[in-house]
């Protein structure tokens, strides 16, 4: 977001979840220029020793996925008295939730509130500026993530950024945060690459493969400026770092003229160009694919780097949107109704897939899934299951206002949110991992449910407690009692709902489903009585 400011101020004036494994420190490393410092080491040479096992203790253990949340806050500012809006923002930051990694948890998240606090405060004048302007258009100021990687040794993400002040062009691009997990500090180019000379002709190789000569005439200028010993607050390369290299990015003006766009180029790992200690990353593992850009994977683990880009395209004169998915420049499309998605590629034990959570109507997530075989071909895996995307809490409401999305990363431990139907309308989100089909398989255990949906009894009702930690029933009776509230809490999206009572009881609720009659509009039952005899408050969507 540094990066995304310095942009801004210019223009101006211009975000699964169990680990199985921990974090190990980082040593610290210190030089001193005092003889009697050097003397005594000299004199306990087993530090020496010590130091280099904790590395290489820490570096050679398997890595193992850890859980990212990204948060995304929504701010438009609107003027009824003159119909139009001044600002449209859209940003996102990487919350991280659990403590298998503290020390990356504390250092992500405080960067997470101190950058907030600046957006907000960005985006104050900005509704300033705009409403001084009276610009036709409203200023925006928006950025996305893609979680590249997260694991118990790195935790890398690119930030893609659009600014709009009301000039001929916004402004866009990308940049990287790369953090040590183990450290929680942020990873500069220096940290990981060994030779400048070396690196440079490798980044020039590979932009000349990707793109014509000419196009990237600008590098002998952009690399003569750029300090490759950069620390985070100064102007360095923008790199992220991956699972089997690192991508580079060179925004509008970098390199080229704004009508050339933004470059990406890929780096592998090799031992003479790289430091060896972040090339281990899990076996297998689920990254975030940003849309609309070349994104470097070895698709079918044949040891060759491939390009993929996907994005959504729409027809205008039939109203409906094709996903389109690009491999090495072969491109495949289909049929989709969704103008926004978000986009994933699953390195799993059972196959290569990529995962694409759809927005459809009212906000609904539906997931598809397509398989990469082993010739990079791709095709759509066809399911009538009803599994909706990756699940986000709650937002805020008002007028800036917020939601967290669970960003899926490990193969064994992701969650997915459903639509329920039982007792009301609903999404609540299960514990799934990646099947033997490339579908998410859910693990045993009921659903939670995401929304606060509160129920009143209208007469007496008889349950069962349950057990909340092993899930099963017990042979205690509790008794609701007419004008009771009770909060729906979870379900297995056939026959079960779990309820909480206002004490925090667990009651479990057995829903006969789909037997419809005069008396019954709902089609369900508990207990023989129809539902809309039993509670006040039922909420059914179409």
């Amino acid at each position: 977001m540094k990066c995304f400011r310095r942009v801004l101020a210019f223009a101006l004036t211009f975000v699964l979840c169990f680990s199985i494994a921990g974090c190990g420190k980082k040593p610290a490393s210190s030089t001193s220029s005092n003889l009697a410092d050097v003397t005594e080491l000299e004199k306990v040479p087993d530090q020496t020793t010590e130091a280099t096992e904790e590395i290489t203790e820490a570096t050679t253990e398997i890595a193992a996925p850890i859980s990212v949340q990204v948060e995304k806050h929504y701010y438009t500012t609107w003027d009824d008295a003159y119909a139009k809006c001044y600002l449209e923002s859209e940003l996102q930051y990487p919350y991280i939730k659990e403590d298998v990694c503290p020390e990356l948890k504390e250092a992500v998240n405080a960067e997470h509130d101190k950058e907030l606090a600046n957006d907000q405060k960005t985006n104050e004048g900005l509704i300033k500026s705009s409403k001084e302007e009276n610009s036709d258009t409203p200023y925006a100021n928006s950025n996305t993530i893609s979680v590249k990687r997260a694991d118990s040794n790195v935790f890398s993400y690119v930030s893609s950024f659009y600014s709009n002040m009301g000039g001929v062009h916004g402004m866009n691009g990308q940049t990287c945060f790369n953090y040590d997990a183990r450290t929680g500090e942020r990873i500069v180019l220096s940290d990981i690459c060994k030779d400048e000379a070396k690196f440079e002709e490798a980044v020039y190789d590979a932009l000349v493969k990707t793109y014509d000569a000419d196009e990237v005439s600008g590098w002998d200028s952009y690399k003569e400026n750029i300090n490759f010993n950069a620390k985070v607050d100064e102007a360095g390369y923008i790199f992220c770092i991956e699972q089997t290299g690192i991508s580079v990015y060179f925004n509008p003006y970098d390199i080229a003229a704004y009508a050339s766009g933004s470059f990406q180029v890929f780096i592998p790992y090799s031992e003479d160009l790289f430091y060896e200690q972040y090339f281990n990353a899990p076996d297998y593992y689920i990254s975030t694919i940003t849309p609309e850009i070349a994104n470097y994977i070895d698709l079918n683990d044949d040891g060759e780097v491939d390009s993929l880009t996907t994005n959504i395209t729409s027809d205008e004169n039939y109203g409906y949107t094709k996903a389109v998915i690009t491999i090495n420049g072969i491109e495949k499309s289909f049929d989709l109704y969704s103008f926004d998605a978000d986009w994933y590629y699953v390195h799993s034990a059972n196959g290569n897939y990529i995962y694409m959570s759809a927005s459809i109507e009212n906000d609904y997530k539906y997931l598809y899934v397509f398989k990469v075989n082993s010739k990079n071909k791709v095709r759509k895996i066809e399911d009538d299951n009803d599994l909706y995307g990756f699940p986000s809490e709650n937002l805020k409401e008002g007028e800036d206002y917020y939601g967290r999305v669970t960003i899926p990363t490990d193969c064994d431990h992701l969650f997915i949110e459903k639509r329920s139907s039982l007792l009301s309308t609903y999404f609540a989100t299960k514990e799934c991992k990646v099947g033997d089909d490339g579908y998410p398989a859910e693990y045993d255990g009921l659903a939670v449910v995401t929304s606060d949906l509160k129920l009143k009894l209208k007469k007496d009702l008889e349950l069962y407690v349950v057990n909340d930690q092993t899930g099963e029933e017990t042979k205690e009776a509790y008794t609701l009692k007419a004008k009771d509230k009770i909060i729906i809490y979870k379900t297995d999206f056939t026959s079960i709902v779990d309820v909480k009572t206002k004490e925090g009881k667990v009651l479990r609720i057995h829903v006969k489903d789909k037997v419809y009659s005069d008396d019954n509009i709902y089609g369900q039952s508990v207990n023989g009585i129809p539902i809309e005899d039993l509670f006040k408050n039922l909420i059914f969507a179409g």
